[in-house]
């Protein structure tokens, strides 16, 4: 819809599926870094992206290397996916804890 170069039509079809999957995997990362944000826990942030970068974002580049940019968009995924598991599981430990008012 954005181009008429009928080649960059082609190309894009194959990568549908990770723009279909984005918002969905992605909301809850982005939706967590408000709720976080208002908590002003920058820390708890900085922390969720160090852990989630280094245990799951690199070791998943090495992992799918080979599929080139479709294994950048994988890595990726799996990076925004396990970032909004992290920081929903410190937010769930921080209501229960009492740290913070639900």
């Amino acid at each position: 819809m954005i181009t008429d170069q009928p080649t960059l039509q082609i190309e894009m079809k194959s990568y549908l599926i990770f723009v279909y999957c984005l918002p969905i995997i992605a909301h809850w990362c982005f939706f967590f870094d408000g709720v976080f944000v208002g908590l002003t826990r920058a820390k708890a942030m900085r922390n969720s992206m160090l852990f989630c970068g280094l245990a799951v974002y690199f070791p998943a580049f090495w992992v799918f290397l080979s599929y080139e940019n479709m294994g950048l968009w994988m890595a990726m995924l799996l990076f925004l996916l396990f970032r909004g598991i992290s920081l929903g599981c410190y937010f769930i430990y921080l209501c229960r804890t009492g740290k913070v008012a639900v």
